[in-house]
């Protein structure tokens, strides 16, 4: 079983921005951040959006930074296209966004290959300086 961290946030950290390798700027890139995670490691904000995947996660899964993020979480780890709780999965998303605390679960995602891998996600809020 892989583990598979992933990290909710309604926004990026003040300083923070998401930005593309080619943009100059002083503040840390968010894929810098994430880069800094041996496990495959995902931002999802409360819109079941990514933010950023990190590089073991383009590796096992097959997916570029650029062809995950934008879209919705479920639709790049399942195929489907709503929410995987609504298909029976259990999904940390709305346990975060409703306790504010960290979910550990197991999943089924398939990769860039439609091969399936079981995975262990263990999820985080990331919670501003506003609380949110």
């Amino acid at each position: 079983m892989t583990n598979w961290h992933a990290a909710w946030g309604s926004r990026l950290p003040k300083g923070h921005k998401m930005q593309n390798e080619n943009e100059q700027d002083s503040s840390i890139a968010l894929k810098s951040l994430v880069d800094s995670h041996e496990q495959p490691f995902v931002v999802i904000d409360k819109n079941y959006r990514i933010l950023a995947v990190n590089t073991a996660y383009e590796k096992i899964y097959g997916f570029a930074a650029d062809e995950a993020v934008g879209k919705r979480c479920y639709e790049v780890s399942h195929g489907i296209n709503k929410p995987c709780h609504e298909e029976g999965e259990e999904c940390p998303h709305d346990y975060i966004y409703d306790k504010g605390e960290p979910r550990i679960c197991a999943h089924i995602h398939c990769d860039a290959n439609h091969r399936m891998h079981e995975v262990k996600v263990s999820a985080y809020p990331l919670k501003g300086m506003n609380g949110e």
